[in-house]
């Protein structure tokens, strides 16, 4: 990620990327003590950067209150890529928020009021590995008009509070993704690129692609050749998993 901690400096980092040959950006950043990623103050920045140089917007929000959904909506970003969190414990336990996890239904609702294209995420294992509030995240996401729903998996990083947790298992892991394709299946699902490395991300790519999902990011090595084994006709993009379904339904691949 690239620092731009001003307005101005995110016109100057976006300008250098377009030169480059970019043909989009992700604006992220931390959240504040209300779990809200501020970028109220960057949004006209941002419609510069949409307007002036014509580069694809994905934004991930935090909690998307309702003055930063008009905001974003005036910046005409293309995609929110928002956290749901399903479950009060893992907002309080990991998240150390001191709000509901309503909050992250609101921020659905939020988004939609204001015509925002969304691809919620939703992090399997969240809570310290153990799976909680997720399908109850799918059924609040299973209510709304959305570009996508990806599905992530915790992942165990060194140096952070999580790094010695037991992930689910596999067959738990699988469960979830498969309710989504149940209670969503008309929407473009995803597998996102935040999973575990190795022999477990071989058998949940290969699991994902039984069970009916529209896309991988960063398949695993041998997934593609999996795929079209079991009748799939692969495509590739560079664009990040998030944007690759907006627009006109696409057929499942």
């Amino acid at each position: 990620m690239i620092p731009a901690t001003t307005p101005e400096r995110l016109l100057e980092v976006a300008g250098e990327l377009k030169e480059r040959g970019c043909k989009g950006i992700l604006i992220s950043g931390g959240a504040d003590g209300r779990g809200v990623v501020p970028l109220t103050k960057f949004a006209r920045a941002i419609a510069r950067l949409k307007k002036e140089m014509g580069l694809l917007m994905a934004v991930h929000t935090g909690i998307v209150t309702e003055e930063l959904a008009a905001a974003l909506a005036q910046a005409n970003i293309d995609c929110a890529m928002l956290d749901i969190i399903g479950a009060d414990e893992t907002v309080h336990e990991v998240y150390s928020l001191d709000v509901s996890a309503r909050a992250y239904y609101q921020s659905l609702v939020n988004v939609t009021k204001y015509g925002i294209p969304a691809s919620p995420h939703i992090v399997i294992g969240l809570h310290w590995g153990r799976i909680l509030g997720e399908k109850r995240a799918i059924d609040w996401a299973a209510e709304f008009p959305l570009a996508s729903l990806v599905l992530v998996v915790i992942m165990p990083l060194p140096g952070t509070e999580m790094e010695n947790v037991q992930i689910a298992s596999v067959s738990e892991i699988a469960d979830v993704i498969r309710y989504a394709r149940e209670r969503l299946p008309d929407t473009a699902l995803l597998l996102g690129c935040a999973r575990p490395a190795g022999k477990e991300r071989e058998i949940i790519d290969r699991l994902a692609i039984e069970i009916g999902v529209d896309g991988i990011a960063y398949p695993e090595d041998g997934t593609v050749a999996f795929a079209r084994e079991k009748g799939r006709t692969p495509r590739f993009s560079e664009l990040c998993c998030s944007l690759i379904f907006l627009g006109p339904a696409a057929p499942h691949l």
